[in-house]
């Protein structure tokens, strides 16, 4: 037996509500919705990090220029013992020299040209500096030529006799003996006194040395009312006296 039933139409509607309440919705060419929350963290990620510039390249360090060799002065100073001719040479070819003979500095910019031997005719410093275009100057070389100091003298011997009053002096270096007199040339001043102990000299600046037998003139002490009681008396009487 059959049985006549009304035909059911489903519209939309319909179907949405028959659909499992658990059952993602499902849109054409979109991906499901556990895999857009991937794709969004991957996007955060890849896109929303702070941008921070990328190291710039690190550029090799050009190998600093070579100065110019440093002036060689030949003598390279010592004693000043009268004229003499000084020359001085650089080992880079091409280099120019400057030189000063006064103590101050040269520079590429000051000093005289060197073009030959360099004159001395009294003490002084050579200083020089070597420059050329494209390179660092040299530093600056020097050479220092001095009177030699005097040869240490000795007081050996002391002799009063009347009017002729002598000190004897020993030179250390040559070994010879000089004799001086009272008002002669003495250790740069004038002998003024001789005693049996000491001599007493007198400087051009106005200073007078006491000199006792058996020291060197390296051993001088100018002459004090207080330590040289008696060279002082001797003094006021026989020199300031007259």
């Amino acid at each position: 037996m059959y049985c006549c039933s009304t035909p059911v139409r489903l519209t939309a509607t319909t179907a949405a509500a028959k659909a499992p309440a658990s059952a993602p919705a499902v849109v054409s060419g979109r991906p499901a919705e556990p895999e857009l929350e991937a794709y969004a963290i991957l996007w955060d990620k890849k896109f929303m990090e702070p941008y921070t510039e990328p190291p710039k390249p690190v550029e090799p360090a050009s190998e600093p220029q070579q100065a110019v060799a440093m002036p060689n002065i030949s003598p390279a100073g010592g004693s000043f013992t009268g004229p003499m001719e000084v020359t001085i040479t650089c080992g880079t070819p091409g280099a120019t020299i400057r030189y000063t003979l006064d103590g101050t500095e040269p520079n590429p910019a000051s000093g005289q040209v060197y073009s030959g031997p360099v004159h001395l005719d009294s003490p002084g410093t050579v200083k020089a500096i070597a420059y050329m275009e494209g390179k660092p100057a040299s530093a600056v070389a020097m050479a220092n030529f001095a009177v030699p100091p005097p040869p240490p003298m000795r007081l050996t011997q002391l002799w009063t006799y009347g009017a002729v009053n002598e000190a004897w002096l020993f030179n250390e270096q040559t070994k010879q003996r000089q004799i001086v007199q009272e008002n002669e040339p003495f250790d740069g001043g004038k002998l003024i006194l001789v005693l049996p102990n000491a001599a007493v000299a007198e400087m051009p600046d106005g200073p007078r040395y006491v000199y006792r037998l058996g020291k060197t003139f390296g051993e001088k002490e100018i002459l004090d009312q207080v330590r040289h009681p008696d060279v002082w008396a001797a003094v006021q009487v026989l020199v300031d006296s007259q």
